[in-house]
């Protein structure tokens, strides 16, 4: 029987963000810009350190909207300017959060990521993402150039299950009418999209666009760029 690294994959799974695309300029870079138009200021880092703290502390579900969604957003955002001590308006501040994270101009597509999409394309193997995102990612995908490049979008805020749980990813499978063990995913977090593609049977790829210099990635298959995926496919480098 082959290995994992000798069996070539029949389909392809990949995250979204940070694996696809990332935000531009960070995202606590964002939120700082937009509450300072509304009137306050806090430093980026400031931002940042609440911003992490407020999803941790926040259920996955907050009455009936799941992560991501508008509702699950809306209280989010709530927190983060409680946090702040935000006095102005908090309606027309979470507006402007919630349009900025569903338009083109808030991200970047990384280099290489249409390219490896597109020879992936021309090989017909169906890919699929699979990613912890809101319900407007297949717009943002679109818009960032990626229109019509997937055969299916699996967004956690739609299929109300996130990545590390097995199921996401055998929905992403499935839409692919293939088998999860035929599979290969690729993301940036090694608990997320590593971890939880190997949990369930599927090869996994984990991408390290910076890799530190801590020897984590010793016991695991890492690559830094999206290109590392053809080779995998039997296709030629970019």
């Amino acid at each position: 029987m082959p290995n994992e690294r000798e069996r070539r994959p029949l389909a392809f799974l990949v995250d979204a963000h940070g694996t696809l695309f990332h935000e531009h300029p960070q995202r606590h870079l964002i939120y700082a810009a937009a509450f300072g138009r509304h009137g306050l200021r806090a430093t980026p880092d400031e931002i940042a350190r609440i911003m992490g703290a407020v999803h941790a502390s926040l259920p996955r579900r907050i009455d009936g909207h799941f992560r991501y969604t508008e509702g699950w957003f809306r209280v989010y955002a709530a927190e983060v300017a409680g946090h702040l001590r935000f006095d102005g308006e908090l309606e027309p501040l979470t507006h402007e959060l919630l349009t900025a994270f569903r338009v083109k101009s808030s991200f970047r597509a990384y280099p290489e990521a249409r390219a490896v999409i597109k020879r992936l394309r021309g090989a017909r193997i169906p890919i699929a993402v699979v990613s912890n995102w809101g319900p407007h990612l297949p717009s943002v995908l679109g818009q960032l150039g990626f229109h019509g490049d997937f055969d299916a979008i699996v967004a956690s805020a739609l299929a109300q299950v996130e990545k590390p749980d097995p199921s996401i990813f055998r929905k992403a499978a499935r839409a692919l009418g293939v088998a999860i063990e035929d599979c290969l995913h690729v993301g940036d977090h090694i608990e997320n999209d590593y971890e939880g593609a190997r949990s369930v049977g599927a090869a996994a790829l984990w991408l390290r666009r910076e890799p530190d210099a801590d020897g984590e990635s010793s016991a695991t298959t890492s690559i830094d760029s999206l290109r590392g995926v053809l080779a995998r496919f039997g296709l030629p480098d970019l």
